[in-house]
């Protein structure tokens, strides 16, 4: 009897964020950027990053803070939450230890405390519970942390932000992959 083929699934895996949850030392609970997504991130803002001041909140793995500085970020800083995540992410930026910063906090403690300004931030919150109203209250929070023209996105899940308009920001675009949606917008300053 021949064995049939494995199903292919929809996700791309990241074999390595696999690999380190079976071994305890990430919670099951990352959700992990989208290859895809990421690709069409890193090609969307090729030219924005360059020499840019990069902050990802609830960093998880930190995709995008370390894809940021493979495309030639000034520097990036990670803010996550989870002991163990952030223990992960600093072995996973050890190659950029000058250009990287890890806070170890909740994102609301410090987008209150930070004094310093971003060309681009980028943020992934929890989805669970997750409501539009909770997207533009963060965008709000996080604009005066913005430079002037900083590019602030946002990972959602994809039935939400039909119609982004939030106060201090321009409307950039939209994309999605899978359950995954991103808005991009343009701080108004």
């Amino acid at each position: 009897m021949s064995k049939k083929p494995k199903a292919k699934t929809s996700k791309p895996v990241d074999r390595a964020q696999s690999q380190r949850a079976k071994q305890g030392s990430l919670p099951d609970s990352l959700r992990p950027i989208p290859a895809r997504l990421l690709k069409s991130m890193g090609d969307t803002l090729r030219a924005d990053l360059a020499d840019a001041k990069v902050l990802d909140l609830y960093a998880g793995t930190g995709r995008f803070g370390i894809m940021a500085l493979e495309e030639g970020a000034q520097s990036s800083e990670f803010v996550e939450a989870d002991q163990s995540v952030t223990i992960a992410l600093t072995r996973e930026t050890l190659r950029y230890a000058e250009k990287v910063k890890i806070w170890r906090q909740k994102v609301d403690a410090f987008l209150e405390t930070c004094d310093r300004t971003f060309n681009v931030v980028f943020a992934d919150p929890p989805f669970e519970k997750l409501k539009e109203e909770d997207v533009e209250s963060l965008a709000q929070r996080v604009l005066p942390r913005l430079e002037a023209e900083g590019i602030f996105l946002v990972k959602h899940p994809s039935r939400m932000l039909t119609s982004p308009r939030f106060h201090g920001y321009r409307y950039w675009k939209q994309s999605s992959v899978g359950d995954a949606g991103l808005t991009y917008f343009v701080a108004d300053k």
